[in-house]
């Protein structure tokens, strides 16, 4: 997909969003997971820019994650599995995003997605 499509389909995305949490979610919780080594030093400042849009635009609780180098596998469940189970209370009435900020690949005949750094 193409930078523009991926930006315009994000857009579309949070605007969808903004328009149902006026509506009243009782609480959107964003994870934003990058890898602490980096191959593109322009990723903090993306991360940066989006973490400030979604506090200012719509007060999502923000926290930002980076995979580790050291066991990245079971670090990241580790997160993913605090980040739902300590937001569970208020679930069924909030949002819930997680943008990662990396590459994948298909994970070969498994039928899975493999995020790396």
């Amino acid at each position: 997909m193409e930078e523009n499509a991926i930006i315009q389909t994000l857009n579309v995305s949070v605007g969808e969003a903004l328009k149902r949490n006026q509506d009243g979610y009782r609480a959107i919780y964003a994870l934003l997971i990058t890898w602490e080594e980096r191959d593109d030093p322009g990723i903090a400042l993306e991360v940066e820019r989006f973490e400030n849009f979604l506090i200012e635009s719509v007060g999502a609780i923000v926290t930002p994650y980076q995979i580790p180098s050291q066991d990245p596998q079971i670090e990241l469940q580790e997160t993913l599995s605090g980040f739902i189970s300590k937001n569970r209370h208020t679930a069924e009435e909030s949002l819930f995003l997680i943008y990662y900020s990396g590459h994948g690949d298909k994970g070969g005949s498994e039928k899975r997605s493999i995020w790396t750094a």
